[in-house]
């Protein structure tokens, strides 16, 4: 294992950008380029195994697993089901591999490969970037619910207006960073997640388009 080289960020010229939460730009590497930072960084001495796929309504879920230097990472990655205008699902085959590479890169995350790209594609660090040799559990991060804090039936809803929006969980982000300069939702409080939900709810019976992707919120 290479240290070094596993730190060492994505050249410039690696790098793509999509556009993000209201039109903000995600700034992201590319499968191969994840592939080639693990080869230099292992001496090819790595493999990836799919452990589960789920297809849901409107999400496909990989489990994917990267085992290194006999260390073993496991990661989820997601994909939002492609539909055309009618709402019938046309190209599972390609969102199942885009669930398959996304769980294979925050596995790459794990090892410490893209690091500097993590606030970009993901809000929770499942693991400590100290944490190079697996004997750490991962240690997903969580809010606590305080008095006058967001309801679980508020998180309900919102994902449920979400889902029905065809919205992504940056999408919602957006929308909570620009009404209150945060895109922590789970910290919001009831007065504040029920002027999220109204605002949801106003682009919804304006028949908003569809997100490009999406997560679990």
């Amino acid at each position: 294992m290479n240290i070094e080289i596993i730190e060492q960020p994505f050249e410039p010229s690696e790098l793509k950008s999509r556009p993000g939460s209201y039109g903000k730009p995600i700034t992201y590497a590319p499968l191969k380029s994840y592939i080639e930072r693990m080869n230099e960084a292992f001496g090819y001495d790595w493999s990836n195994d799919v452990i589960k796929v789920e297809r849901g309504e409107d999400e496909i879920v990989a489990i994917v697993k990267v085992t290194a230097s006999g260390v073993a990472k496991t990661q989820a990655g997601s994909k939002h089901v492609t539909r055309d205008k009618e709402g019938n699902a046309f190209c599972l085959g390609d969102d199942t591999k885009a669930a398959i590479s996304d769980g294979f890169k925050k596995c790459c995350q794990l090892f410490g490969i893209g690091l500097h790209l993590l606030s970009d594609e993901e809000d929770t660090v499942p693991e400590s970037r100290g944490a190079r040799n697996g004997s750490r559990q991962s240690q997903p991060r969580t809010t606590s619910r305080t008095v006058g804090g967001i309801t679980e039936k508020q998180i309900a809803y919102i994902k449920r207006l979400r889902t029905d929006l065809g919205w992504s969980q940056d999408d919602v982000r957006g929308m909570s960073d620009q009404l209150f300069r945060t895109t922590d939702v789970a910290s919001l409080n009831q007065t504040q997640a029920s002027t999220l939900i109204n605002e949801l709810k106003k682009h919804l019976d304006a028949g908003e388009p569809d997100a490009d992707d999406a997560a679990s919120f």
